[in-house]
């Protein structure tokens, strides 16, 4: 019995230690999963910010890069819409620089982009593509003309100057196509000549399509482009100043004849307009008669060593006594390939060989015999013919009659008689007028800006005005067109 008492206490005990010890690893197991969840939750917690930080990142980057694509597309757009001009000829670069907005995703790219769209509007810029096409900037010129147009006249007005208009760019169209037949150049050649010939044109006071005349003459001579647009701006000046110079053919004429032959370049070329204004100022003999003068006598002149101020100083001292410029030209032509041809190498030439020597020598004793002066420098050289007349010059009052008649007779033979002694008794004259021939530049240039302030050269400055202004509203493609 008190064993079984017993037996049944230690058993109690033994439930009751293990009920303990459950309990206890309850407790520990409890402790143990309360600790994990917190640490699995904070886990979850952490991987959820984490996600939602990087979404996060991810919307603004997106948003980011949106704006700065927009940006961009926007600074193409705003552009190309001011410099519409632009946007055929660099057509293929805008259209990869318009696929490329679509690459940028973050500031580097952004930058990237930047820059290429830098390189391509300072390529437009350095090629002078800049501003609108015809079209682009028609509706806003032509605002401002018509509203000028209508409140000065009306609807007739409008009508008659949009005639003029078309015959403007018509005229201009016109001498721009015979530039083109002698000339070899690009479409933006052509253009930016253009453009200058409008600037120019306004300055030196005379029309567009005149400009690129004078251009088209000394091109046909084969000039380039540029060396032409120069002396076509020269030949202008010396219609403007040059009295009784009646158009801008004549003043080409004689600036031609005396480039070719006195071997003037054509950036010295307003050296000629320069010395033929500043002696026809001076002496009693007009710019225009110097020309017309040298026109007929230049080549033998320069043939003949006369320097281009010599023969200036030989033409004014024969002028102011003859007063005709063809008269004086034909004669210092005849005069300066008598003193070193003889008489069969005239007759040759289709010249007055009437009273020349037989040779050389004989024509190199008989002056030399009858006034002192020699012809020559040494056996294969003659001296100029500004430098025999002015020694003759020297000594002529000192000559008797006869000696003075056999010099004529042998020098100017009969016909050209009178334009020697001219250029005797007046050759003092001359050696003045080459001296201010040498010491003229930038008088061309003064003179021009007395024309330019002149009623005459007010209206050729608006002209050109005019001329500028139709190009504008219209051009010839759109005529055409």
């Amino acid at each position: 019995m008190i064993k079984a008492i017993l037996d049944e206490q230690k058993s109690e005990k033994a439930i009751n230690e293990q009920i303990r010890r459950i309990k206890t690893e309850s407790l520990k197991i409890k402790a143990e999963l309360n600790t994990s969840n917190i640490k699995n939750v904070n886990k979850n917690i952490n991987e959820q910010v984490k996600k939602t930080t990087d979404a996060t990142k991810r919307t603004l980057n997106t948003f980011n890069a949106e704006i700065e694509r927009s940006i961009a597309q926007n600074k193409i757009d705003k552009f190309f819409r001011i410099n519409s001009k632009a946007a055929d000829k660099y057509a293929e670069k805008i259209s990869i620089l318009k696929s490329n907005v679509q690459k940028i995703v973050d500031p580097q790219s952004l930058k990237e982009w930047n820059k290429q769209f830098t390189l391509l509007t300072s390529d437009i810029s350095a090629a002078g593509d800049l501003g609108k096409t015809i079209f682009g900037s028609m509706a806003k010129e032509a605002k401002k003309f018509f509203t000028w147009v209508l409140s000065s006249a009306g609807i007739m007005m409008v009508i008659t100057s949009l005639g003029k208009i078309v015959d403007s760019i018509f005229e201009i169209d016109k001498q721009i196509t015979e530039l083109k037949k002698v000339t070899d150049e690009t479409a933006d050649v052509y253009d930016r000549f253009l453009t200058n010939a409008a600037n120019k044109a306004k300055e030196l006071g005379t029309t567009i399509s005149g400009l690129v005349e004078a251009t088209a003459i000394f091109a046909r001579l084969g000039y380039t482009i540029d060396e032409a647009a120069k002396l076509g701006e020269v030949a202008t000046i010396y219609k403007n100043v040059g009295d009784q110079v009646k158009s801008v053919e004549d003043a080409s004429e004689i600036i031609i004849s005396i480039l070719k032959s006195f071997n003037i370049e054509a950036s010295e070329s307003i050296r000629i307009v320069d010395a033929f204004n500043e002696v026809g100022n001076r002496y009693a003999i007009g710019s225009s008669a110097l020309g017309e003068a040298l026109k007929r006598s230049a080549s033998a002149l320069a043939t003949a060593n006369n320097s281009f101020e010599e023969s200036i100083g030989l033409v004014t001292s024969a002028y102011e006594i003859v007063q005709n410029a063809e008269v004086v030209g034909t004669a210092l032509k005849t005069i300066s390939m008598r003193l070193r041809n003889t008489a069969g190498s005239l007759q040759e030439m289709g010249e007055d060989a009437e009273g020349a020597a037989e040779s050389v020598i004989q024509l190199q004793q008989q002056i030399k015999a009858l006034s002192g002066v020699d012809i020559m420098l040494d056996n294969n050289m003659f001296k100029s013919t500004y430098q025999i007349l002015y020694e003759l010059s020297q000594r002529w009052s000192s000559l008797s009659d006869r000696a003075r008649a056999d010099i004529t007779r042998l020098v100017a033979g009969v016909r050209q008689g009178n334009v020697f002694s001219a250029l005797m008794t007046n050759f003092a004259n001359g050696v003045r007028a080459t001296e201010t021939a040498l010491n003229s530049q930038g008088s061309a240039s003064r003179e021009n800006q007395k024309y330019l302030d002149s009623l005459e050269g007010r209206v050729s400055k608006f002209k050109a005005t005019f001329e500028a202004l139709s190009q504008t509203i219209l051009d010839s493609d759109f005529i055409k067109f």
